[in-house]
């Protein structure tokens, strides 16, 4: 794509109009609505949800269970069904209602009322007050937090994540499931898959991770953390942990590629479903995958007073951040056709296929041969960002940069995803074969972006039963 040179007034006009008219890529979730029943057991409380997560979230508020853990890992409709059984379960018990000395609680499901009542409002507190409040709490080294917690593991910030675990019998091998989602909610494929997978005689873990925007380091961080958490603590979870394999899809798959390529996984074996691989090239699938990609990225801001001030700063005008910016998740407002970002990811492309090092091209950004090259909104973008945008990408392209020590690989995919193509498949299966690594492709007609489908379960099983369960 060649950026024409415009007007600063022209380029800021037509570019910030242009992202406020355009079509809502990704819906805002609905929330559930709120449930208000008096009842005097978790059974007769959380009858009431039929969504598998939704009945984990109503018996985790009724055990007393920390409620800010389903807005990470779901979202707020989870939350909200998690504190409303807590409060359910208070008045089913009759907890008193004056403040009580503080007690350590005797067993892990048990709270005392401050430590509810605390959740509580930070649950009502807004993200951007929540951040300016964790900022400014002493920071936890999640290396020191004991990690042998039954169904969760210490995430990279330190704190207690969940894992669902279904159980196989002794020394089973086993499937760590990461769901996809956008990198911004849980899409439910775990569940789905989970039935077949123990059928086969595998214990199944239902990873979670940190959920939210500018991802792309602390939720790797994450699902290698809960990784590690599953095969230390084989003998906990009653596994195998020389026969553990990792699986996921979209989001999911692009988590489970990019850990196992690290080559430090201990997995012997993953499976990506509709995975990206390349980010360079995954970007430019279609917009809404360029819009999804840049909100994982940590290069360009997506909410819409972001996108507007970064215009402004391109074309030389002050910065107008106030702090209270509001997600394109929270306005349904998506980021279209971003020329200038879009600029500077084609001169990545541009390094990453020509070996053209990145501090070479940033300094083309400020050159006199670059003045001729570039256009001047794309210069203006300061080298530091295009660095960040290009190390951003480069992670998350396992297909070109995957270690020889990652475990054999399965891809699937359908030919017509507007969101994957095969190409991300067939790159990263020939990169393994490359070093030696056993690669397999599978890839399906059809228009469908891959969660869970019939006609993939079997074939993927039936390929990890190949290496997990000879």
């Amino acid at each position: 794509m060649k950026i024409q040179t415009k007007s600063q007034k022209s380029f800021s006009t037509l570019t910030f109009m242009a992202l406020v008219a355009l079509i809502t890529a990704i819906a805002p979730f609905a929330i559930t609505p709120k449930v208000q029943a008096e009842a005097s057991t978790v059974g007769e409380y959380c009858s009431k949800f039929t969504v598998k997560s939704e009945k984990l979230a109503c018996t985790d508020g009724w055990a007393g269970k920390a409620c800010d853990g389903w807005l990470e890992t779901h979202n707020e409709a989870h939350e909200t069904i998690c504190l409303e059984a807590a409060v359910a379960e208070e008045k089913a018990t009759n907890t008193p209602t004056t403040p009580t000395t503080p007690t350590t609680p005797t067993t892990p499901d048990e709270k005392t009322k401050e430590q509810k009542e605390k959740e509580a409002r930070e649950a009502l507190e807004s993200f951007a007050e929540r951040q300016e409040r964790e900022s400014k709490e002493p920071k936890k080294n999640p290396d020191q937090v004991p990690d042998n917690k039954y169904g969760e593991y210490v995430n990279g910030k330190g704190d207690y994540q969940r894992i669902g675990v279904n159980q196989a019998g002794d020394g089973a091998p086993a499937i760590i499931y990461i769901h996809g989602g956008g990198w911004r909610v849980n899409d439910g494929a775990a569940e789905k898959l989970q039935p077949s997978a123990t059928a086969r005689g595998y214990a199944f873990f239902s990873l979670t991770y940190r959920l939210g925007p500018s991802g792309v380091y602390y939720q790797l961080d994450d699902v290698m953390r809960g990784i590690r958490h599953v095969i230390n603590n084989a003998g906990m979870y009653k596994i195998d942990p020389s026969r553990v394999a990792i699986w996921g899809d979209s989001a999911g798959g692009s988590l489970t590629v990019r850990a196992a390529g690290t080559g430090k996984s201990g997995a012997k074996a993953a499976i990506g479903w509709s995975a990206p691989t390349n980010g360079y090239t995954a970007l430019f699938r279609s917009y809404k995958s360029f819009a999804i990609g840049m909100d994982h990225s940590t290069c360009f801001p997506t909410d819409v007073e972001g996108i507007s001030d970064v215009v402004k700063q391109i074309n030389g005008e002050a910065s107008t951040d106030d702090g209270t910016r509001s997600s394109v998740y929270e306005t349904g407002v998506q980021p279209e056709n971003l020329k200038t970002v879009v600029g500077v990811l084609e001169l990545a492309n541009q390094a990453s296929d020509t070996a053209v090092s990145a501090g070479e091209i940033a300094k083309k950004l400020q050159d006199e041969n670059g003045k001729k090259e570039l256009s001047e909104n794309v210069r203006r973008l300061a080298a530091d960002k295009f660095l960040t945008c290009m190390d951003n990408i480069s992670s998350v392209s396992p297909a070109l940069n995957a270690s020889p020590l990652t475990p054999p690989m399965l891809l699937v995919g359908y030919q017509d995803d507007e969101l994957v193509g095969p190409d991300q498949a067939y790159q990263m299966r020939d990169k393994l074969r490359s070093m030696g690594t056993r690669s397999d492709a599978l890839i399906l007609p059809g228009n469908f972006h891959l969660d869970y489908r019939e006609e993939v379960v079997k074939p993927s099983l039936d390929w990890l039963d190949q290496l997990l369960q000879p």
